[in-house]
């Protein structure tokens, strides 16, 4: 929605005839204007209800994605602090609901976003204060909005369908700005016991020690705030004898409310609620009429922060702040806790596995995750020394280990099974590695946390999940519904609502046994369960136990009805089975390296196998959680990269798929999801479309793929022509410098992420629509349609001019050397121009030296950042492309340091895996985008595949060893099998010393201009042979030659 909202903020800037005064404003519609996306239906009206005028907003998502926003102009200078209210009531699905402010420029925004906001069916009163509203996009970066130019009511699909929002009793108020500096609360008690008379004011740390005196027959203690204040709720310590305790709240000190907490000592813990507001709070306790009798004590009360009572996240990470380190996921402590995904390929339920062993079973909903109960007390992942590991170092299926106590605790996760009905299995075998016995207690805690951080929240909200209920009877467990089985029963289980101390694990760590007696539901969604399990191990004994869960609906795993013996063999055969599918699927085109390239081998490897978890069927997909979407710019390069490693029929059903969701204007959607196609302009998407289809004929042959598809080409071509028809005007063609750089150009969007605050003249779409004018008169070509052909070759002829006159007017008029990103801003981002040597094909036409220059730049920057001469936060390793570049401007080495800078920065390194952004500290709470991210890691496929193969667009050649390390060629030296090109499979062997290189080529590939084998040695070539036969060198690096056989090289 980000990138929507932005988006409306161009193209509709602030009225200046913007008005402050709302009074009356859901009266009638005047003033309130409609902005709807493609595939969106929407209007606005001012109708009768309940007596008067009201606002009524009727939408329609036709197509399942989009947005409706209803905009009003409003000049108003923003005090410090303000309060908007309003009135909503709704007919309609669930979808997100966001309420702006925009600035008078329309390019800044912040808003209140509700995600899966459930519409009320009765009036129902809103309130967003200044503290509410989050900086959500624009240039600013986030600075104080201190003047408003417009505000908005916008609802985004989340579910979609149709309905209709009712607004009334729109209003704005100035408020009081709140202090700084609260002074201390003041504490007046009834009375008190000896030595336990309260403080006069209540301390930070809220300690009060006050009980009441014995023959007070109405004991309480008043505190007096001295003003009205926001709470989030109260931490409370009551001690002694069980007596009925409340604690109550009062704005004026006369009126009370409902209390807050109404308990029976002890009560010790946290209770938040959202939306109070109190100046004074009375505790009392009732002594049943018998004042004589000891009372409780009241050792600590203290004031939650605000936040704690509108975010369950918040109230968590509070509660494990101040609670032993190890009870509560580690994200609670504000430390990231990478993780990876397993789950069968094409499924669309994967589970997460973190690197301590904790597995979310449901996103969004829950995790399973062990403790063991040892002689030396409850033992956490804060307890053990982890370490972790891939099955065969490359398989998709993560281990983890613990070492504590003398214990080995070792954790293997999968999912075996057919997409759609795939189980996980989970196996938990603990090791006596001590020299005495050891009593064992394995506990698995069924928790309502996600693997996903708090931090996570783009599009989902990682953090706090859900258990509304959960079940502990034979033959499985329900969690929420969801079957859960454990290869025996358990000596000891329980299940407990959320307590004000917390969970399962708050309960075992305070009473050392396990809850019992929650049957039912939790409202709050936060129930837990335990299921523990006693294994006595003498030396070097071990015992293992195995869970299983369905990740789809309430199938009963197949361990729920076996023998109670039988476990491990059901685990062994489930990981026997999994482990051969994925070493065949892993095995289609096969690289061989020495020991120093073995951690590139097995990366190569193991991203495949993550692309293809993380699909939905034929839906490509760059993360399974955050990003858990289609995108056609992440599927077009990430298919190209499955083609690469001999999976075509997935790029196939990834084509047949998404190419119909193409609109009615040509436009091709920059994603699609459950919802269906994302009307968002972003304008690469169109031409990587059109690429798509032709690189995967040129990997197939499949010409009636083109011939089915040419309609929607035809349609992209023209569709991107009317983009560029708005810049072809006078106005841009005899404009100053800064409007004609960009004539002949598509129109500004957000599709390259650095563009995301304000939308830009991006030549990263433009080499894109390019690449796609350049492949749809290719394509007329192959389909035989001269008449298309000749008309799409002029257009890529036309659009090559305007696309070139514009770099160099760029270049030229903001006075800088390389390739800028855009247009508008001369700005540097050799990530993005990237593109334009591939897979844009543009290598040999850049302006030179601004090309030369880029890259040079780029190495610098990096090389800066890698040796800590720089200062930096974070990067993208999309960087990673960057390999593929050097590798084809011939500069293997540069490639060859960026391979070893990004490959030693994974998390986990065991894991093989990057996220979208990778923090200089892996520890940070900050957003990483999805993890495993396989566009990222699909770029990573090409740029290694680029090292042993690739094809050259100048000569069309097929370059063999580009990027092959020295080292890599001593004896067995680098084996490449079955790799796919656009002009047959390649095989081949390569080894060598320092005297001379051979190549062993197996191919019946046939490219126009040849086999080119670039030496990996830094000294000229002396002669060649080619089966036999000598060849004079025309290269000191390269060696030429047509055809396969047993070639030569010496120095």
């Amino acid at each position: 929605m980000k990138a929507i909202a932005a988006l409306l903020c161009l193209v509709t800037p602030v009225c200046a005839r913007a008005q402050s005064d709302l009074s009356g404003s859901c009266d009638s519609a005047d003033g309130w204007r409609i902005i709807s996306s493609d595939g969106v239906k929407a209007a606005v009206n001012s109708v009768e209800l309940d007596g008067g005028k009201v606002l009524r907003l009727d939408f329609d998502f036709t197509t399942g994605a989009g947005f409706c926003v209803l905009r009003r102009e409003l000049a108003l200078e923003l005090p410090e602090n303000y309060r908007f209210a309003f009135r909503v009531r709704g007919q309609c699905p669930r979808n997100n609901f966001e309420f702006k402010l925009v600035d008078p420029s329309g390019d800044n925004v912040w808003w209140v976003n509700r995600q899966n906001f459930e519409f009320p069916a009765e009036w129902t009163p809103v309130s967003y204060r200044a503290r509410h509203f989050r900086f959500a996009w624009g240039p600013s970066g986030g600075a104080t909005l201190k003047k408003l130019g417009a505000i908005e009511f916008a609802i985004a699909a989340a579910s979609g369908g149709k309905g209709s929002v009712f607004f009334d009793d729109l209003r704005f108020e100035t408020l009081d700005p709140p202090s700084r500096t609260p002074a201390p609360p003041a504490l007046r008690a009834s009375s008190w016991a000896p030595g336990a008379a309260p403080r006069e004011t209540l301390a930070e740390s809220g300690e009060i020690g006050w009980s009441p005196a014995a023959n007070d027959q109405t004991p309480h203690l008043n505190i007096d705030l001295h003003s009205l204040r926001e709470l989030g709720g109260l931490y409370v310590d009551f001690d002694g004898p069980p007596k009925p305790i409340a604690v109550s709240l009062s704005e004026d000190g006369r009126a009370w409310s409902a209390p807050l907490i109404d308990q029976t000592t002890p009560v010790r813990g946290y209770f938040a609620a959202p939306d109070l507001q109190t100046r004074y709070l009375r505790v009392t306790i009732d002594r049943g009429g018998a004042p004589a009798a000891a009372a409780p004590t009241l050792r600590t009360l203290r004031l939650l922060p605000v936040e704690a009572g509108e975010s369950q996240n918040e109230l968590l990470s509070i509660m494990a702040r101040e609670s032993r380190r190890g009870l509560f996921p580690q994200y609670f402590l504000g430390q990231a806790t990478p993780w990876t995904v397993v789950g069968a390929p094409g499924d669309d339920k994967e589970a997460l596995v973190d690197i301590y062993g904790a597995v979310e079973v449901e996103k969004l909903g829950w995790r399973i995750e062990p403790f063991l109960q040892t002689p030396g007390g409850l033992r956490t992942w804060a307890d053990a020394s982890i370490s972790r590991a891939l099955m065969d170092d490359y398989l998709p299926i993560p281990q983890i280990s613990w070492l504590i106590d003398g214990l080995r605790l070792e954790i293997t996760a999968l999912a075996a099974g057919p997409a759609g009905s795939s189980t996980l299995w989970l196996r938990y075998r603990v090791v006596n590695e001590s020299t005495t016995e050891q009593p064992v207690r394995l506990t698995l805690l069924m928790r309502p946390f996600q693997v996903l951080p708090p931090w996570q929240a783009l599009n989902i909200t990682g953090g706090v999940g859900r258990i509304r209920s959960i079940v502990a009877e034979p033959p499985a467990w329900r969690v929420e519904g969801r079957p859960i089985a454990f290869s025996r029963k358990p000596d000891d289980c329980g299940t407990t609502p959320f307590r004000p101390l917390g969970d399962c694990a708050a309960w075992i760590e305070q009473f050392d046994h396990l809850p019992s007696g929650f049957v039912g539901e939790d409202r709050a969604g936060l129930a837990s369960g335990a299921a523990a399990f006693d294994l006595p191990l003498g030396p070097g004994e071990s015992r293992t136990i195995i869970a299983a869960a369905a990740l789809h609906g309430d199938a009963m795993p197949a361990l729920a009805t076996a023998a109670e013996n039988a476990g491990d063999a059901l685990f062994e055969a489930a990981l026997r089975e999994t482990a051969e599918y994925w070493r065949r699927e892993l095995s289609r085109v096969r690289l061989s390296l020495p020991p120093p390239g073995k951690k590139l081998a097995d990366t190569f490897r193991t991203i495949q196998a993550h692309i293809l978890i993380n699909a939905d069927g034929p839906g490509i997909q760059p993360g399974s959680r955050s990003y858990e979407r289609s995108w056609i710019r992440d599927g077009a390069l990430t298919s190209t990269a499955l083609l690469y490693t001999g999976h075509a029929e997935q790029v196939q059903r990834f084509i047949d798929w998404f190419a119909p969701y193409q609109f009615e204007s040509g436009k091709v959607p920059c994603v699609v999801d459950r919802r269906g196609p994302d009307p968002v302009p972003e304008h690469d998407s169109t031409g990587q479309l059109i690429y798509l289809l032709l690189k995967y004929y040129q990997f197939t042959g499949d010409r009636e793929m083109l011939v089915r598809h040419l309609p929607r080409v035809e349609a992209g071509v023209a569709y991107l022509q009317s983009l560029r028809a708005q810049r072809m005007t006078p106005e841009f063609r005899d404009g100053p410098p800064e409007t004609r750089v960009r004539y002949g150009l598509v129109t500004e969007s957000i599709s390259h992420e650095g563009y995301s605050a304000k939308p830009m003249h991006s030549y990263w779409d433009d080499f894109f629509t390019l690449r796609g004018f350049k492949d749809a008169a290719t394509i007329a070509k192959i389909v035989e349609r001269p008449d298309l052909e000749q008309r799409f070759a002029a257009i890529r002829d036309e659009f090559h001019r305007c696309l070139y006159d514009s770099l160099t007017l760029a270049i030229e008029s903001k006075k800088v050397d390389y390739i800028p990103g855009c247009a508008e801003l001369g700005d540097f981002d050799a990530t993005s121009t990237a593109v334009a040597l591939y897979p844009c094909g543009e290598a040999a036409n850049l302006p030179q030296p601004a090309g030369r220059n880029t890259f040079d730049r780029y190495f610098r920057f990096f090389c800066d950042r890698r040796d800590q001469k720089t200062e930096w936060k974070d990067y993208t390793p999309y960087e990673v492309r960057l390999i593929n570049t050097f590798v084809r401007l011939g500069q293997p080495q540069r490639a060859h340091e960026l391979a070893d800078f990004f490959l030693a920065d994974q998390s986990p390194p065991e894991w093989n895996q990057w996220a979208e952004v990778v923090h200089r500290d892996h520890s940070a709470p900050q957003f990483i985008g999805d993890m495993p991210h396989t566009w990222v890691g699909s770029d990573f496929l090409s740029a290694a595949r680029a090292m042993f193969v690739y094809e050259r667009d100048a000569d069309q050649a097929l370059v063999l060893g580009a990027g092959v390390r020295p080292e890599w060629t001593s004896t067995p030296g680098v084996a490449v099998e079955d790799f796919p090109t656009e002009y047959g499979p390649v095989s081949y062997k390569l080894f060598g010393d320092s005297a001379s290189l051979t190549l062993e080529l197996s191919t019946d590939a046939s490219p126009p201009g040849g086999f080119a084998l670039v030496s990996p040695f830094n000294r000229p070539i002396r002669a060649i042979e080619v089966n036999g036969a000598p060849n004079e060198p025309r290269d000191a690096t390269e060696a030429r030659f047509p055809t396969k056989g047993h070639i030569v090289l010496r120095y």
